[in-house]
Protein backbone atom coordinates (compact mmCIF):
# COMPACT_ATOMS: atom_id res chain seq x y z
CA UNK A 1 0.00 0.00 0.00
CA UNK A 2 2.88 2.38 0.86
CA UNK A 3 4.96 1.83 -2.12
CA UNK A 4 1.85 1.70 -4.51
CA UNK A 5 1.26 5.41 -2.84
CA UNK A 6 4.71 6.71 -2.91
CA UNK A 7 4.89 4.97 -6.47
CA UNK A 8 1.83 5.75 -8.15
CA UNK A 9 -0.95 7.57 -6.45
CA UNK A 10 0.75 10.97 -5.14
CA UNK A 11 2.53 11.08 -8.45
CA UNK A 12 -1.17 10.93 -10.18
CA UNK A 13 -2.78 12.87 -7.81
CA UNK A 14 0.08 15.79 -8.56
CA UNK A 15 -0.12 15.83 -12.38
CA UNK A 16 -4.33 15.93 -11.36
CA UNK A 17 -4.08 19.47 -9.51
CA UNK A 18 -4.88 22.84 -11.65
CA UNK A 19 -1.53 24.00 -10.61
CA UNK A 20 0.26 20.78 -11.61
CA UNK A 21 3.31 21.42 -13.84
CA UNK A 22 3.61 19.91 -17.35
CA UNK A 23 5.98 17.44 -16.01
CA UNK A 24 4.06 16.80 -13.61
CA UNK A 25 0.55 16.01 -16.02
CA UNK A 26 2.92 14.25 -18.52
CA UNK A 27 4.60 11.69 -15.60
CA UNK A 28 0.33 11.41 -14.16
CA UNK A 29 -0.66 10.35 -17.54
CA UNK A 30 2.45 8.04 -18.10
CA UNK A 31 1.95 6.47 -14.43
CA UNK A 32 -1.85 6.20 -15.25
CA UNK A 33 -1.08 4.35 -18.53
CA UNK A 34 1.32 2.25 -17.23
CA UNK A 35 -1.54 1.08 -14.25
CA UNK A 36 -3.88 0.39 -16.97
CA UNK A 37 -1.70 -1.33 -19.04
CA UNK A 38 -1.04 -4.17 -15.82
CA UNK A 39 -4.53 -4.14 -14.92
CA UNK A 40 -5.80 -4.33 -17.79
CA UNK A 41 -6.45 -7.95 -18.63
CA UNK A 42 -7.82 -8.65 -14.83
CA UNK A 43 -10.43 -6.27 -15.36
CA UNK A 44 -13.70 -7.21 -17.27
CA UNK A 45 -15.42 -4.11 -18.42
CA UNK A 46 -19.20 -3.73 -20.04
CA UNK A 47 -21.55 -1.19 -21.33
CA UNK A 48 -24.88 -1.35 -19.40
CA UNK A 49 -26.48 -2.28 -22.78
CA UNK A 50 -24.58 -5.10 -22.68
CA UNK A 51 -25.44 -6.36 -19.42
CA UNK A 52 -29.43 -5.57 -20.12
CA UNK A 53 -28.91 -7.73 -23.02
CA UNK A 54 -27.13 -10.56 -21.15
CA UNK A 55 -29.81 -10.38 -17.90
CA UNK A 56 -32.40 -10.29 -20.86
CA UNK A 57 -31.07 -13.47 -22.58
CA UNK A 58 -30.51 -15.37 -18.56
CA UNK A 59 -34.41 -14.24 -18.00
CA UNK A 60 -35.60 -15.74 -21.29
CA UNK A 61 -33.15 -18.87 -20.79
CA UNK A 62 -34.21 -19.57 -17.09
CA UNK A 63 -37.64 -18.89 -18.19
CA UNK A 64 -38.26 -21.51 -20.50
CA UNK A 65 -39.53 -25.27 -20.04
CA UNK A 66 -37.29 -27.59 -18.02
CA UNK A 67 -36.81 -30.51 -20.46
CA UNK A 68 -39.14 -33.34 -19.54
CA UNK A 69 -39.76 -32.28 -16.30
CA UNK A 70 -42.63 -29.30 -17.14
CA UNK A 71 -41.80 -27.30 -14.36
CA UNK A 72 -40.56 -23.38 -15.37
CA UNK A 73 -37.10 -22.21 -13.98
CA UNK A 74 -37.69 -18.72 -12.52
CA UNK A 75 -35.05 -15.94 -13.18
CA UNK A 76 -33.08 -14.43 -10.17
CA UNK A 77 -31.38 -11.48 -11.81
CA UNK A 78 -28.75 -9.98 -10.12
CA UNK A 79 -29.46 -5.75 -9.82
CA UNK A 80 -26.17 -4.34 -12.13
CA UNK A 81 -26.96 -0.98 -11.58
CA UNK A 82 -26.38 -0.08 -7.70
CA UNK A 83 -22.90 0.77 -7.92
CA UNK A 84 -22.53 4.52 -6.62
CA UNK A 85 -21.39 6.95 -9.23
CA UNK A 86 -17.64 7.93 -8.82
CA UNK A 87 -16.36 11.11 -10.35
CA UNK A 88 -12.95 12.32 -11.36
CA UNK A 89 -11.93 16.04 -11.91
CA UNK A 90 -9.60 16.47 -14.51
CA UNK A 91 -8.17 20.35 -15.13
CA UNK A 92 -7.52 21.11 -18.91
CA UNK A 93 -6.86 24.57 -20.20
CA UNK A 94 -9.48 25.70 -22.19
CA UNK A 95 -7.62 27.15 -26.22
CA UNK A 96 -7.49 30.33 -27.11
CA UNK A 97 -10.29 29.60 -29.11
CA UNK A 98 -12.69 27.43 -26.67
CA UNK A 99 -11.61 30.98 -24.23
CA UNK A 100 -12.85 32.97 -26.90
CA UNK A 101 -16.32 31.40 -27.58
CA UNK A 102 -16.79 30.86 -23.72
CA UNK A 103 -16.10 34.82 -23.16
CA UNK A 104 -18.85 35.42 -26.17
CA UNK A 105 -21.34 33.67 -24.36
CA UNK A 106 -20.73 35.14 -20.79
CA UNK A 107 -21.28 38.60 -22.20
CA UNK A 108 -23.71 37.43 -24.54
CA UNK A 109 -27.95 38.82 -24.11
CA UNK A 110 -29.37 35.16 -23.10
CA UNK A 111 -26.63 34.92 -20.15
CA UNK A 112 -27.25 38.77 -18.91
CA UNK A 113 -31.27 38.06 -19.27
CA UNK A 114 -30.60 34.80 -17.34
CA UNK A 115 -28.59 37.03 -14.34
CA UNK A 116 -31.07 39.53 -14.37
CA UNK A 117 -34.26 37.66 -13.58
CA UNK A 118 -32.85 34.84 -11.63
CA UNK A 119 -29.91 36.53 -10.28
CA UNK A 120 -28.15 33.05 -10.07
CA UNK A 121 -25.08 32.53 -12.39
CA UNK A 122 -25.82 28.60 -12.06
CA UNK A 123 -29.28 29.29 -14.22
CA UNK A 124 -27.07 30.13 -17.36
CA UNK A 125 -25.48 26.69 -17.20
CA UNK A 126 -28.63 25.24 -18.65
CA UNK A 127 -28.28 28.07 -21.50
CA UNK A 128 -24.59 26.75 -22.51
Amino acid sequence: YRAFNSEFACKINAGRLKNASRIQKQLSVKLTNIIKKTIAPYLLQRTKQEIRSAQEHAHKMSSKTAAGDGKRKTASLTPVFQCQKRELVIWVKLSAVQTELYRTFLESPVVKETLNTTKSPLAALTVL
